[in-house]
């Protein structure tokens, strides 16, 4: 199997990426969209004991605000373009600092400007000190000594409104200019730039703060909405940059190509992707040529022809990636049960208490091998060949095992009832040829053949195996390419009485989850396919099916594809 993901479930996980390294902010904000993708999509494999889908949502919130503190100078340093926030602060003191009042002033009407932006949402559009702060500032000899002389009062009114937690702030930025330092203080430049500065930060919590008080106060269902919107946003947003300098569409429409019909053949491609012995992987661009410790030492490009062996993902399912490589390792797991399973027949159906215990030890075999497929796509560790050699071992125990259990109950129903009762004679002991006896037994040769097979149905070029996968990949297939169940259609599938009531009107600004309880309306499919009938697999495969639609909406959900 394609080595599996290395995520597992915690509270930060991070996006993994074959043998790259991003710079860090870049590689932060790729790591706060993927936990809020994961939020969004599967909570239940990244919540903590006791956490709730609402703490974690704000610890993501929290810690995307105290990343985008450096943004600026992050993209400062990069893009060499843009001046960094030590700049502009040095910048702003050099213009405070300058004998010239108009030169203060001009400086001094742009933090305005910025004050009165971070304050709009937390003050009304007719409070007196929003108005003097969006007003143009009154000539005078001491434009600074004048703006601490502003600020004072504007610090008090945040005082009374701003949560408890925040009142050390407040005071510690009203200590500085209460009372006012002198006007020739050589220091005035330097206090009054950093109350300023202080008050955009202290706005940028309240407003926080703010908008947390507002997210507890949502239901369940518009708080998964709330999130699945801002995963969404923050999905394109980082891809784009990811990605900069890509047509996204155009590598879209590459990727998809022109096989198939109908708006959702990119759901077919996908599948197809999934059946492949190559391991799916998202597509790099080639600014970030900057190789991981652990990846490959040489340092060459890929050949074209390595680059066309590959299993390349669009740019669009980059934080799907993950979960499609699970997929992947899922589907060859299930071929691999549904393989061992064609070698471990249950004892004839026939009207006898025995036929119901051939199917259960059937149920059973099949239960202990997909635990030990399962549970090496869940341990997300790259195989080596010594695991795979103990892997192989375990498989054909299992399997020798199962049969060895068939064959003693097949024996025993064929045995006369009469040569089991009766008192055996006293035994003649005979010299015997142990060896002799070894080659003439036929069930140590056909426990031989037996592991043979077992190591050749586990080869994904063995026609079995082949046939069994493209089975499942079909049916999967084909169970996408069916329109979701229009809404006049599931009156007739029973579902014309509502799951409950909604009288009454709803709350103002309250948000809508409509669209969650569309997204409800789906399919069904039992996840029946021939060769993989046994309860166990097609249980699996039922899975298998409801996670990939997960997939499927979320990408036409984010992207707009296939509608």
């Amino acid at each position: 199997m394609p080595p599996a993901s290395p995520s597992s479930p915690s509270s930060s996980p991070s996006l993994p990426l074959p043998f790259i390294l991003l710079p860090h902010q870049l590689q932060r904000q790729l790591d706060d969209a993927y936990l809020l993708h994961q939020l969004s999509l599967r909570p239940a494999t990244i919540l903590p004991p006791g956490k709730s889908v609402l703490s974690l949502y704000t610890q993501t919130r929290k810690r995307a605000r105290e990343a985008g503190d450096g943004t600026q100078e992050a993209l400062g340093v990069e893009g060499g373009n843009l001046p960094s926030t030590a700049e502009i602060e040095r910048h702003a003191l050099e213009k405070l600092s300058s004998p010239s009042a108009s030169v203060q002033l001009s400086r001094l009407q742009q933090l305005y400007i910025d004050l009165a932006e971070a304050l709009a949402p937390l003050l009304p559009p007719e409070d007196p000190l929003l108005i003097q702060l969006r007003e143009p500032m009154s000539p005078t000899s001491s434009p600074v000594e004048s703006a601490l002389f502003h600020l004072s009062p504007l610090l008090h009114h945040l005082l009374k409104i701003c949560a408890p937690v925040r009142d050390g702030e407040v005071q510690a930025l009203l200590e500085r200019i209460t009372p006012p330092p002198p006007a020739r203080s050589p220091d005035l430049p330097q206090i009054a730039l950093d109350t300023f500065r202080g008050i955009l930060d202290l706005s940028r919590e309240m407003r926080s703060d703010l908008r947390d008080a507002h997210i507890s106060l949502l239901g369940e269902k518009q708080l998964r909405l709330l999130i699945r919107r801002e995963a969404g946003e923050e999905e394109r947003a980082v891809v784009r940059r990811f990605y900069e300098g890509v047509q996204l569409d155009d590598a879209w429409e590459e990727w998809v190509g022109t096989d198939g019909e109908g708006e959702r053949r990119w759901v077919a491609k996908i599948i197809h992707c999934l059946g492949s012995n190559r391991p799916v992987q998202p597509s790099i661009p080639t600014r970030f040529d900057s190789p991981r410790p652990d990846g490959p030492t040489s340092g060459a490009k890929d050949t074209g022809e390595g680059e066309e062996s590959r299993n390349y993902l669009p740019p669009q399912l980059l934080l799907e990636s993950p979960a499609l490589l699970l997929a992947q390792n899922t589907i060859q797991a299930l071929t691999i049960t549904a393989c061992l399973a064609t070698l471990v027949q249950p004892t004839p159906r026939v009207a006898s208490p025995s036929s119901a215990l051939g199917t259960e030890d059937q149920l059973r075999f099949t239960a202990r091998i997909w635990t030990l497929l399962s549970g090496e796509i869940d341990a997300s560790i790259p195989s080596c060949s010594q695991q795979e050699g103990t892997k192989l071992v375990h498989l054909e125990e299992e399997v020798v095992s199962a049969w060895c259990g068939q064959r003693k109950k097949r024996k025993a129903q064929h045995t006369p009832k009469a040569s089991l009762d009766a008192v055996p004679a006293e035994p003649v002991i005979k010299p015997v040829d142990t060896q002799a006896a070894q080659e003439e037994d036929p069930d140590i040769e056909a426990e031989r053949q037996l592991r043979k097979s077992v190591s050749r149905l586990l080869r994904t070029e063995d026609p079995v195996f082949a046939l069994l996968r493209r089975r499942l990949v079909d049916a999967l297939a084909a169970h996408f390419s069916r329109p979701p169940v229009p809404e006049g259609e599931r009156a007739k599938e029973g579902q014309s009485t509502p799951r409950r009531l909604r009288a009454g009107r709803g709350l103002p600004g309250a948000l809508k989850v409509t669209e969650l309880e569309e997204e409800e309306v789906k399919s069904r499919w039992d996840g029946r396919v021939k060769g993989f009938e046994d309860e166990v697999l097609r249980r699996e495969v039922e899975k298998l099916a409801r996670e990939l639609g997960d997939v499927v909406g979320w990408v036409e959900e984010v992207w707009g594809v296939g509608r």
